[in-house]
């Protein structure tokens, strides 16, 4: 279903604007967030998520064991994508 989901909005280039307490929240799985020392043991993609205190996207390093996060959390595929959609809360 989330699959659906996911390939629906990317076909229709649907966007929604994340609520900005989403903005706030650091994604919950930390398990799939890759330390930089070990970038190079583990697969990863490499991702954005929004730092609310520091009002900046910053880089993080999203296991490929984990998939894709969903599509409303605090975690982008690009820089540009992270601020358009958390940038203007802050």
């Amino acid at each position: 279903m989330i699959v659906l989901i996911i390939i629906l909005l990317v076909c229709t280039n649907l966007s929604f604007q994340l609520d900005s307490k989403l903005c706030q929240k650091y994604p919950s799985q930390r398990h799939c967030i890759i330390e930089w020392m070990s970038r190079e043991r583990w697969a990863h993609t490499e991702r954005y998520t929004y730092k609310w205190d520091r009002r900046k996207c910053l880089l993080i390093r999203w296991a490929k064991y984990c998939g894709a996060p969903l599509p409303d959390t605090n975690n982008f595929d690009s820089e540009e994508l992270c601020y358009s959609e958390c940038g203007g809360w802050a």
